[in-house]
């Protein structure tokens, strides 16, 4: 069986928007997903796929124009297909053709389009014929409600206030153990007034993707707005309650078998979302 070669850049939700693809493709043959370091071998832990960190000098030489004339390029053989997201913009010749140098013989495929939701779930469908693609359902009956109070914006985050009230809702009605958690880049950004009430709900901050993903795979359900914890979590298989303010769901919204959006009827701010109509909804997830 050939092997398949699939090249993205990006934020932690893109990479994991290719997951059910690397799982259709995986089905014939081996893997190799050339990434940031950390996603790459995230992927390579869960899916059983091989990951391969794209700034090494390897990967950089493909976007050297007229590297492979220059025999810059060593050869990978017994490649079928290499799907890249990663052309740079007026590079698109040199490194196609140094793609093909890399490749040589592979069926080369490259994406000039975002990858969403949907772009996503066409690439996984095409390449499965009939295998699967979905990540499993992970109930975990009795594991605790993760709340992650982080995104990758901050107009994408719900009000810490709010999640404070949420907490509280949850905790009187005893639906089990809430843990309330955070990235990097919340750790980072947070003024004082913001850590104190993270502090108050006992929040912890989250650092490498392998601990996310250890935590988030726990848990009975997440609730998080639209974020990459959002999407990993999906893809990990618990259920998922994810909130919308600014971004539209239909193309953003997380790809897993449990998954519950919450959403305005159009995008507007996150403050329009209050913890009542969270309440319900996690309450809904968990109980259903």
């Amino acid at each position: 069986m050939m092997s398949s070669y699939v090249l993205h850049r990006g934020a932690l939700g893109d990479s994991v928007l290719l997951w059910p693809l690397l799982r259709a493709l995986r089905s014939l043959g081996g893997v190799t997903l050339v990434s940031d370091a950390s996603k790459a071998m995230l992927a390579a832990r869960e899916l059983g796929v091989r990951g391969e960190s794209a700034e090494s000098a390897r990967y950089s030489a493909l976007y050297v124009p007229g590297a492979a004339g220059h025999g810059a390029i060593k050869a990978v053989a017994g490649v079928a297909r290499v799907i890249s997201f990663a052309c740079p913009q007026g590079l698109e010749e040199s490194y196609k053709a140094n793609l093909g140098a890399m490749f040589p013989g592979a069926q080369l495929l490259l994406v000039d389009r975002p990858l969403d939701r949907t772009l996503a779930l066409e690439f996984a469908r095409h390449f499965a014929v009939g295998r699967t693609h979905e990540a499993t359902a992970r109930p975990n009956v009795g594991g605790p409600i993760v709340l992650h109070v982080g995104a990758g914006s901050a107009g994408k985050r719900w009000p810490l206030s709010e999640w404070a009230r949420l907490r509280e809702l949850l905790g009187e009605v005893g639906l089990g153990p809430v843990w309330v958690v955070a990235g990097e880049v919340e750790h980072e950004q947070f003024g004082k007034t913001e850590l104190e009430v993270f502090g108050a709900m006992r929040g912890a901050f989250m650092g490498e993707l392998g601990e996310l993903a250890d935590l988030l795979r726990t848990a009975r359900t997440v609730v998080v707005a639209d974020s990459g914890p959002a999407h990993l979590a999906a893809q990990l298989g618990v259920g998922v309650v994810a909130l919308f303010g600014p971004t539209m769901p239909e193309r953003w919204a997380p790809i897993g078998p449990s998954v519950k959006v919450v959403a305005p009827a159009s995008p507007m701010s996150m403050d329009w979302l209050g913890a009542g109509e969270v309440f319900e909804a996690v309450r809904e997830m968990v109980t259903r």
